[in-house]
């Protein structure tokens, strides 16, 4: 990327900042299925936790990756899926942050791993969606 090694993180912390509630919120979950809505209150109130000091407690690495990443804070988000390589759903969480990396062939060799198709959804989307299926 240009602008040196650290424009990426900054980037990637700028991309968890600006998450903004559109990206889950569709015609569907305002005036959908009980489903939907279900869906957005898990995701808003994983969001609203990313103000706390730390991940919620209990949470599988997978998930406290996704909350790290929520932050911006994309080493320790990094850290949280080394640990628990091999597992499907650290790996799945893993392609994910290496395609906010920007490098999508890292990305692939984790989405195969995970042995998911890669994400095609912006970024944003991808993580409302794995938060969703993590918590759900």
């Amino acid at each position: 990327m240009e602008g040196g090694t650290g424009s990426w993180r900054r980037e990637a912390r700028e991309w968890a900042r600006c998450l903004c509630y559109a990206a889950l919120m569709d015609k569907n979950t305002t005036a959908g299925t009980g489903a939907n809505r279900g869906a957005a209150t898990i995701v808003a109130e994983f969001r609203r936790s990313l103000s706390d000091a730390a991940p919620p407690p209990n949470a599988e690495l997978a998930v406290q990756a996704l909350w790290w990443a929520g932050k911006g804070e994309w080493d320790r988000a990094h850290e949280c899926v080394q640990q628990r390589e091999g597992e499907p759903r650290c790996d799945l969480v893993h392609a994910h942050l290496h395609r906010v990396e920007g490098d999508l062939s890292n990305a692939g060799y984790w989405y195969r791993r995970a042995r998911e198709p890669a994400a095609t959804m912006s970024m944003d989307e991808e993580w409302v969606a794995l938060v969703t299926r993590f918590l759900s």
